[in-house]
């Protein structure tokens, strides 16, 4: 309650103080004290203040009576000198001296701001560069520089600057030329981008618009011969510079159409200051220097001289061009299409620049359809038909590997006779898996040698990639080439689109696949039955000790016939092939047979006639009959399986086997190797009964000359007409075998009867059949 009215400005009288508790009373003491010191302090600031004011107003007073008196003196002055001839010639000599001034002032602003004016268009052009700006408007402010430069260089006071200057104005027009170039190149240009660029062409470099097309056709012609001649990008660069080619078709000659000439008409037409491009360009500020540019510059239009009817000069511009550019790409295309021997290859090189082709083959009226389709064809089918030919004549090359190794004696590492169940092949590692075992089986199996195997490894891969040659042509009969022509192709009304899109689709799908496989079979035939004919002229110049090449060449005909009859080139018909076989079975068994029966003498027999004699006791049944060949017989076919076995039993097929057997037999009657009277080989005339070694008939013999020709009718029996039973004899040899054992019979039929004969006969069937298992060459 004692604090409420403690305000010391709020009491009215000095009494009132007093109505308060003394605290508050001695409060409201400081309070009066402290508001009396603040009032004493402000008035002597607003004293002090205006004491100041009073100061400077007294100051001023004094300045403006100096001021006074200096205008009464000068007005004085004035009026002292106030009359009409001084000022008449003061008159005169201010207006010279303004005249002067003002000359100066106007020369040094003009060249100021032309000056001015060449720095920004400096400036600017960089800018455009680094934007991606308008080459046309960077054309336009390059020449405009050049102007300034011309006319800065006339003055007198030229400054030093204007030489650097010169220096980077040339750096910069190449710059610009080379940002042209690369727009004229560059198959992405649009329509609007080439004529801008054209444009500026012909303002940088004073050209006419014909010469600027031309530098444009010459750009893309040395980017066509570049994108061909690139080795590193091989035949994907000469379809990157065929594209560019059609696509150059087809834009050129817009070049010559209304939209250039309104281009170069508008060029011609404005001054290039005038231009909306230039004036929208803030950084050169033309609103401000416009007064200072002299009339001649901003009046300045381009001259380019341009043909008002482009239209009629378009056709020998474009075809000159057209045809050298077409040269080389074919050139390139063949020079690569050669270059590539692989089938497959060259048709799918082939199918991609056709791709290339048709779809833009409507819209490339410049050059001939026909003509381009037609040197497509040309190259392509010429490579294809050479590539078919020198396949199938690489035929030639094995056929050289096998006249090599018979000029060197024959096939030396040819394995004498290795079994299947050798313990070296039995024990072989699988390390190198079955595939390596397994043909290491079949080899030793056929009797393939390293070097046979090595021959028919190039025969199967020649027959290989002769098939994969024909599985390329048929595909090409597959491809829908009507997919790529309809993408761009404009069908007429009267239908003759249709026609001409039906007439390449027969062509490439039908006509040119037909004419692939003519090639592939003419080229397939003339090889093989050339190579067949050196092969049967290396068989005919064998002579009998050349066993060895006889039976590399068997091997390798076999190789032959298995990979020639089991490919898709269906080679199923090698008459001269085949013809030769019979004289390698007849050199083979002649040395079988040499072999066989060459160690016995021309006067020996193969059963000797005092071992007969014991062999009887043997015999059983009544009378007593032979029940097995004679141990000589039975030796001797052991001896020719082993040595047909150790030739190698892969040999001895079903005609090598019955010409073996015809030698054999032919030999054994011819050298009479059986103790037979000499009656039977004198032209079937009765003589005086001798032995085959020559000695005479006592008649105490008879008998052991009755048991001797009944053991030599069942080994004829056993030998002639089971174990080298022939499938069927003619000429001479079956005139001697039947004489022989017609003979035979006759004689032992004067003891034996008819029964006895044919139980002779039954037993050496039987024995054969129990025995022939043993002889399985010759089964």
């Amino acid at each position: 309650m004692a604090s409420a009215g403690s305000d010391a400005r709020a009491l009215k009288s000095w009494e009132e103080a007093f109505t308060y508790p003394i605290a508050t009373t001695r409060q409201i003491e400081k309070q009066l004290r402290n508001d009396i010191a603040a009032n004493k302090e402000r008035l002597r600031t607003l004293v002090g203040s205006s004491y100041r004011d009073l100061l400077g107003t007294a100051d001023r007073i004094i300045q403006l009576d100096h001021r006074m008196q200096e205008t009464e003196e000068l007005m004085g002055e004035v009026s002292l000198q106030c009359n009409s001839d001084v000022i008449d010639k003061k008159a005169r000599h201010l207006a010279q001296l303004q005249e002067q001034a003002a000359q100066q002032k106007s020369g040094g602003r003009q060249l100021a701001a032309q000056l001015s004016l060449l720095q920004k268009c400096h400036k600017c052009l960089p800018r455009l560069f680094r934007r991606g700006g308008s080459v046309l408007t960077a054309a336009k402010v390059l020449a405009v520089s050049r102007l300034l430069t011309k006319r800065i260089g006339q003055e007198d006071n030229a400054p030093p600057l204007l030489n650097l200057i010169k220096e980077q104005l040339t750096s910069q027009r190449r710059r610009l030329l080379r940002r042209v170039d690369l727009i004229l190149i560059s198959p992405e240009s649009s329509l609007h981008q080439l004529i801008e660029a054209i444009c500026a062409f012909c303002i940088v470099t004073s050209s006419s618009s014909n010469d600027a097309i031309r530098h444009f056709q010459d750009l893309r012609l040395d980017e066509i011969r570049r994108l061909s001649d690139a080795s590193e990008k091989g035949r994907e660069g000469v379809l990157e510079g065929f594209h560019y080619y059609l696509q150059s078709l087809r834009t050129t000659p817009k070049l010559f159409g209304r939209q250039f000439s309104d281009a170069m008409r508008d060029l011609r037409g404005q001054p290039l200051l005038r231009s909306t491009d230039i004036e929208s360009l803030e950084e050169l500020d033309l609103a401000k220097v416009q007064q200072f540019i002299p009339t001649e510059i901003l009046s300045f239009v381009p001259w380019i001289k341009h043909t008002d009817s482009p239209l009629a000069e378009a056709p020998s511009i474009l075809g000159k061009w057209s045809n050298a550019a077409f040269e080389d790409l074919c050139l390139a295309l063949k020079r690569t299409a050669n270059e590539l021997s692989d089938t497959s290859e060259l048709l799918n090189f082939r199918k991609q620049a056709l791709e290339v082709w048709l779809p833009l083959s409507s819209s490339t009226s410049t050059h001939s359809n026909a003509e381009i389709f037609q040197a497509l064809r040309s190259i392509f089918n010429t490579r294809i038909k050479g590539l078919l030919h020198a396949r199938a004549g690489s035929l030639s090359v094995i056929a050289s590997d096998i006249e090599s190794v018979l000029e060197e004696g024959g096939d030396d590492t040819t394995p004498s006779c290795l079994s299947i169940w050798d313990h070296d092949l039995a024990t072989a590692s699988l390390g190198k898996g079955a595939s390596t075992f397994k043909r290491r089986l079949i080899d030793r199996h056929l009797g393939h040698s390293k070097t046979t195997t090595l021959i028919l490894a190039s025969l199967q891969r020649w027959t290989a990639a002769m098939s994969n040659s024909l599985e390329q042509i048929e595909q090409v009969r597959t491809t829908r080439w009507i997919d790529f022509i309809e993408e761009d192709e404009d069908v007429d009304d009267d239908g003759d689109g249709d026609d001409k899109t039906e007439t390449i689709e027969r062509t490439l799908q039908k006509d040119d696949p037909d004419q692939y496989e003519h090639e592939h079979k003419s080229s397939l035939d003339t090889a093989t039955l050339e190579f067949q004919s050196r092969i049967k002229a290396a068989v005919e110049t064998l002579h009998e000790s050349e066993t060895p090449k006889a039976i590399f060449l068997l091997r390798t005909i076999r190789g032959i016939y298995h990979h020639m009859t089991s490919s898709s080139i269906q080679q199923q018909d090698l008459p001269i092939l085949a013809s030769a076989i019979p004289r390698l079975h007849h050199l083979l068994a002649t040395n079988t047979t040499s072999t066989l029966l060459g160690p016995i003498h021309t006067s020996s027999s193969l059963v000797q006639r005092h071992k007969i004699k014991a062999l009887a006791r043997l015999w059983e049944g009544d009378p007593p009959l032979p029940t097995h060949p004679s141990p000589p017989v039975f030796k001797l076919l052991q001896r020719l399986t082993g040595i047909m076995a150790d030739q190698g039993p892969d040999l001895w097929s079903g005609d090598a086997v019955e010409e073996v057997k015809r030698a054999v037999r032919k030999e054994i009657v011819e050298r009479k190797l059986l103790p037979l009277e000499t009656k039977v080989w004198v032209n079937g005339t009765e003589e005086k009964p001798k032995l085959a070694n020559g000695t005479t008939d006592d008649g105490d013999g008879r008998k052991a000359d009755r048991q001797t020709s009944t053991q030599v009718l069942f080994d004829v029996f056993y030998l002639l007409l089971h174990a080298l039973e022939l499938r069927g004899e003619s000429g001479s040899d079956a005139v001697t075998s039947e004489t022989l054992i017609r003979h035979l019979k006759d004689s032992v039929s004067r003891h034996l009867d008819a029964a006895a004969m044919t139980a002779l006969e039954s037993r050496a069937k039987d024995y054969w059949a129990r025995t022939s298992l043993l002889f399985g060459l010759l089964a």
